[in-house]
């Protein structure tokens, strides 16, 4: 029986009849990176048809490369959590968001492979300031915050984001503060990743407003 990888082309062979572009290094890292294949820029290059310094110059650099595949899924992620919050307003649907958002990344087999497979070089891809996944996750929650400001559901006593930082750190550090702790999931003294305890927290933040911080 034929197979329908007998008659499909492959990305790569799609590729190869024409000249590769940006997005086909993207799109081809991306399918890479849910197999759980290391991405390699020379060998990534060699599967497009295109030179080495081609590569590196649309990727910048191996980690911006990462960077770039795991903010796609992140934010598709971000869209199905927003519309598990659709109907709710204020601090609880931007906390719900952020759950829903949590508990995907928790349970997407491709990110837990990631954070496996090299657990520093993942945090610097998914927390550090050089990589484009927490600065876009920030004005993702910021626009968020921004529309339920503007509806007049929240007033929160400080910059919008500040605010958007802070639930982003907020769920960071209660997602992975084994391992940026330094400690292994499983391992003794270890603590399982706690969803509801970053949910409460970031419904209590968002909620707190101008009038409240005044009469303190």
């Amino acid at each position: 029986m034929t197979s329908r990888s007998d008659i499909e082309p492959t990305l790569t062979e799609r590729a190869a009849k024409r000249r590769a572009t940006p997005n086909d290094l993207l799109d081809l890292a991306r399918s890479k990176w849910v197999a759980d294949e290391p991405l390699v820029l020379g060998k990534l290059a060699e599967e497009l048809g295109v030179g080495r310094a081609t590569v590196f110059r649309w990727a910048g650099s191996r980690e911006a490369l990462y960077g770039e595949v795991v903010w796609q899924e992140i934010a598709q992620a971000y869209g199905i959590a927003r519309e598990a919050a659709q109907g709710l307003t204020g601090a609880t649907r931007v906390s719900t968001a952020a759950r829903a958002l949590m508990t995907w990344l928790l349970e997407s087999e491709p990110m837990k492979a990631f954070i496996a497979r090299d657990a520093a070089f993942a945090m610097r891809i998914l927390v550090s300031a050089e990589s484009p996944v927490e600065q876009r996750l920030v004005a993702a929650i910021e626009q968020t915050l921004r529309t339920q400001k503007d509806a007049g559901h929240i007033d929160p006593p400080m910059a919008l984001k500040d605010l958007a930082f802070v639930v982003v750190r907020i769920a960071e550090s209660f997602m992975y503060r084994d391992v940026l702790g330094g400690r292994s999931r499983g391992k003794a003294g270890g603590r399982d990743p706690d969803v509801e305890a970053a949910f409460h927290a970031i419904q209590i933040l968002v909620d707190s407003r101008r009038d409240d911080a005044r009469t303190r």
